[in-house]
């Protein structure tokens, strides 16, 4: 909380005003059905007897969501242009893709540790750390590489990075073979350092400057999309398998499924 106050005193001052000249305003409309939409994906996701009414709340809240953003024209939350930009589309895909898996190795690899015995919390969070601290090492060098070797290339290498690292995780029968793990964890971070900047990056060329925000926005609210449908889907499959092994496994292969289809997707939005 000190630091959001400190950005949130600090911010105003030190970046320059981008905001767009066409006179927007606060879209309400827009807002209550786009967050009625996340909150029925949410429940859809994590409370599997609600599914079916929570996927039917979220297809009603898609079609007033579109409703409300065409009434509103230009000064809409989304405007409807973006909605069709299949560029911005792919893009959010990729990003939703990489944190799809990413979170659902957050959440179920300390708990298996900590289910089998192998870890208490506080080693698990110790045994987290390759993942973190790799990202943190290497991804403010993702602007000079993108430079250097392309935007494309660092998406699809660093989405591919992250389905490797989840694959890794799969082998190890719910994390047992510490080693193996480590390196599952340590690809996984490699491959969120090279995505991540370049994720942003490439949804605001795909946008007019005026709408640069919106789709850093759009970018950031499908990262949380992918985590939530992450972290409710691969916990469903964990807890639905006979073993926290034979459930730990199979998550595993679905989030790196997910997330070598975030490849094959960054290929295309970059083409």
């Amino acid at each position: 909380m000190p630091l959001g106050l400190a950005v949130l005193w600090w911010a105003p001052r030190a970046i320059p005003e981008s905001h767009d000249a066409q006179g927007r305003r606060v879209d309400l409309p827009g807002q209550l059905f786009g967050g009625l939409l996340l909150a029925a994906l949410a429940v859809a996701a994590i409370v599997h007897r609600f599914m079916l009414p929570a996927v039917g709340v979220a297809l009603l809240a898609v079609l007033l969501f579109v409703q409300a953003e065409r009434r509103a024209g230009p000064g809409a939350m989304i405007p409807l242009p973006l909605l069709r930009n299949a560029r911005l589309a792919a893009v959010n895909g990729v990003a939703a893709a990489m944190t799809f898996g990413m979170y659902g190795v957050l959440f179920l690899l300390p708990l298996s540790w900590q289910r089998t015995g192998a870890m208490d919390a506080f080693e698990a969070g110790l045994a987290l750390l390759p993942m973190s601290l790799t990202y943190v090492a290497l991804s403010h060098y993702s602007g000079a590489w993108s430079t250097r070797f392309g935007t494309r290339r660092l998406m699809v290498g660093g989405m591919g990075l992250i389905g490797a690292g989840i694959a890794l995780l799969a082998l190890t029968q719910a994390g047992q073979h510490l080693w193996l793990a480590e390196a599952g964890l340590f690809l996984t971070g490699v491959g969120m350092a090279l995505n991540t900047g370049p994720v942003l990056a490439s949804a605001v060329a795909a946008v007019e400057p005026a709408r640069a925000g919106t789709a850093s926005a759009m970018v950031n609210t499908a990262r949380m999309v992918g985590a939530t449908l992450g972290v409710g889907v691969l916990g469903g499959v964990f807890a639905a398998s006979s073993s926290v092994g034979v459930g730990f496994s199979a998550a595993m292969v679905l989030g790196a499924s997910v997330a070598l289809g975030g490849a094959l997707l960054a290929l295309v939005a970059q083409a």
